[in-house]
């Protein structure tokens, strides 16, 4: 049978896809009208051509502004493509030239191709074409199954917002252990709710998976996000800013679901890319520091929250607040507003039968400047099920403007957080005595 010819993204945007070659001439480029389409800055809008040959293909460049490249050099005429050349392009865009004799024979043995490697490179994917064909001849090994997972979990959640794809590949008691600060609730809905958070920050945005090491249930994976920031994220407005940011994932798979993860992302960098934090060579800007708070006023503004008197609660919350519960469970996230924050309250009484307290810690508490710290000892009991209780230390940062709070967050310590995210998910665990 003849020969398949096909072209592999391996490095770059949309890494893993593979374009098989049938037409006698296919142009690559920015543009959408290119046969193949590759979205980086650095690629001219038509930027190369293949022409079919009586033995396969010839690529040649079209005048592009950075050059077209096969296994590292540059080439200034028609070249004749063999199987494995690397094609650079671009920044960032490594494409392999693949050449699988006989594919077509139903007799033939279908074999993997080997994880390609070149200097300072680590591996590289095998295509999805491959990767489904060698599943369906059951010829595909562990490390492939979770490359396969994660190929379709960055290009159908990430890349083509669909949502459900969580469903299938996210464990019912999936737990997130971190991401860069972000607070993933638990479950599919949980990790479907946090990407949805950065689509609607950045609705053009683009994840490529750059390189990811297997080894029995967990995986390691190396990440870019590109996009522009043209909404809310996280309560800091559009900027309309570009950014780029690399995070690395090390993610635990058992029976085809991702059922515990750990992530950490350059959240630093991407804040200083859209302008909410200021740059080495910036000079920070100005606040007026409140200087009127006191521990005794730390205190009074907890009494007032306590004592569920409106007119006491307003006169020491700001209407427009914002607070941050920590944690990875129902509980936690974001609440934006005064009116937020005193629901976010009832629920935890609701769902504590009204026995959680929050004990401040006698002489616990420092200010300076416009902020506050305080430590307090927090209780209760679940409802419909007194044997699940907490008993933990929690720390709190307020910042005071006018003699408010107008941001707060909650921090855990140790084993502590365990206790808290446990007490506060549905999961049927019954929480360790306190530390």
């Amino acid at each position: 049978m003849a020969d398949i010819f096909k072209l592999v993204v391996q490095k770059g945007p949309a890494v893993g896809q593979a374009f098989e070659l049938v037409d006698g001439q296919i142009t690559m480029g920015r543009e959408s009208s290119n046969s193949i389409t590759i979205d980086d800055r650095a690629l001219s809008r038509s930027h190369a051509k293949l022409i079919k040959t009586a033995s396969g293909y010839t690529i040649q460049d079209l005048g592009s502004t950075n050059g077209t490249y096969i296994n590292g050099e540059a080439i200034n005429s028609p070249h004749d493509l063999k199987n494995g050349d690397k094609i650079f392009i671009g920044e960032t865009v490594v494409i392999e030239f693949q050449v699988i004799p006989g594919k077509n024979d139903p007799n033939a043995t279908f074999v993997m191709p080997a994880p390609n490697k070149r200097a300072n490179a680590t591996e590289v994917l095998p295509s999805r074409a491959d990767v489904e064909a060698a599943l369906h001849k059951g010829s595909l090994s562990h490390a492939d199954e979770h490359r396969l997972l994660f190929s379709r979990w960055f290009e159908e959640l990430w890349n083509k917002k669909n949502y459900s794809i969580t469903r299938e590949l996210v464990a019912p008691e999936f737990t997130a252990h971190g991401a860069g600060g972000q607070d993933i609730k638990q479950g599919p809905d949980g990790v479907a709710g946090m990407v949805k958070v950065w689509h609607e920050a950045f609705p053009d945005g683009h994840m490529t998976m750059d390189d990811i090491v297997t080894e029995g249930e967990m995986s390691a994976i190396r990440m870019t996000f590109r996009g522009t920031h043209t909404g809310e994220f996280y309560g800091i407005p559009a900027s309309n800013k570009p950014v780029e940011v690399t995070s690395i994932g090390i993610d635990r798979v058992v029976g085809g679901k991702i059922c515990e993860g750990w992530g950490e992302l350059n959240m630093l960098g991407m804040m200083q890319q859209i302008g909410a934090i200021p740059t080495p060579e910036q000079p920070p800007q100005q606040f007026d520091i409140e200087t009127s708070i006191t521990p005794e006023h730390v205190g009074e503004a907890y009494s007032a929250l306590s004592s569920g008197d409106m007119a006491r609660i307003n006169q020491y919350w700001a209407e427009d607040m914002v607070w941050q519960v920590p944690g990875h469970n129902e509980l936690s996230g974001w609440y934006y507003s005064r009116d937020e924050f005193l629901a976010f309250m009832g629920k935890v009484g609701e769902m504590s039968d009204h026995s959680f307290r929050m004990d401040p810690v006698a002489g616990k508490v420092l200010v300076t400047g416009d902020y506050s710290v305080d430590l307090t000892r927090n209780r209760g009991y679940r409802k419909d099920a007194s044997e699940k209780t907490m008993d933990i230390e929690v720390a709190h940062v307020l910042r005071w403007k006018d003699g408010k709070v107008i941001a707060g967050k909650g921090a855990i310590f140790g084993d502590g957080a365990t206790e808290y995210d446990q007490f506060w998910s549905r999961s049927p665990f019954v929480t360790p005595p306190s530390h």
